[in-house]
């Protein structure tokens, strides 16, 4: 029996990795390293906590310097000049989280970002009041692709891994939770699913309006 739904949030719920990248690449030809901020570098970053990001930073740019200043601007460029305007929610995501509502099962969030930028991300994409919990990445020791912000969220939720989904976008998400013990729904955005991942998912959706027919399929009728 299916008894809560996790999202990811940048990229699943939110149309966010777009605009993250569009900030590093702006902060890195502001600063003169574009050569080095590539987004094959930017695709090792997708589902990290803060930490893990600044150490990868550190060994590509060779200086732990340049590292805080291009997180410093990226940041900003994305916070104060890109997301009060551009940021949206992913397609589907609205009306999935009203169906799931409706169908009596939890809406949870599991997100590597911090709590504040967290809810003024869901705030700006119109997405407040519209889960359940909120789990961050500020509340977990080990980020993904550790699993635990997924079982602290299937806690909070009232449910056994085996009774959560969790919807994703980035590998390091679908390794959480398949190690979670959970089924994994993965969702791509700007990072496609590679073998790996497809052997991870229980099924890859082109988009989140597939999500309730694939959960269905999976768990049976839902809400009963």
């Amino acid at each position: 029996m299916l008894k809560a739904v996790i999202f990811d949030m940048d990229g699943t719920l939110i149309d966010s990795e777009r605009l993250g990248r569009r900030a590093w690449h702006q902060a890195a030809q502001e600063l003169g390293c574009s050569d080095v901020i590539t987004d094959d570098l930017l695709v090792t970053f997708t589902g990290l906590q803060p930490a893990p990001v600044k150490a990868l930073l550190v060994e590509a740019v060779g200086s732990e310097e340049l590292a805080n200043r291009l997180l410093e601007r990226s940041s900003d460029i994305r916070v104060n000049e890109l997301a009060p305007t551009e940021l949206e929610p992913k397609a589907g995501a609205r009306k999935v989280l009203a169906d799931l509502k409706a169908l009596g099962i939890h809406r949870a969030l599991a997100t590597s970002t911090v709590r504040p930028a967290a809810l003024r991300s869901l705030d700006l994409a119109g997405l407040n009041g519209q889960l359940d919990s909120i789990t961050t990445g500020d509340e977990c020791e080990h980020g993904k692709p550790a699993p635990d912000i997924f079982l602290l969220a299937a806690s909070r939720a009232g449910a056994a891994p085996e009774e959560c989904a969790v919807v994703e976008d980035s590998p390091n998400g679908a390794r959480a939770g398949h190690t979670a013990g959970m089924a994994v729904y993965f969702v791509p955005d700007l990072i496609a699913p590679t073998d790996e991942v497809r052997g991870l998912a229980t099924e890859v959706l082109p988009s989140l309006n597939e999500l309730i027919p694939a959960l269905e399929s999976r768990f049976g009728a839902l809400g009963e």
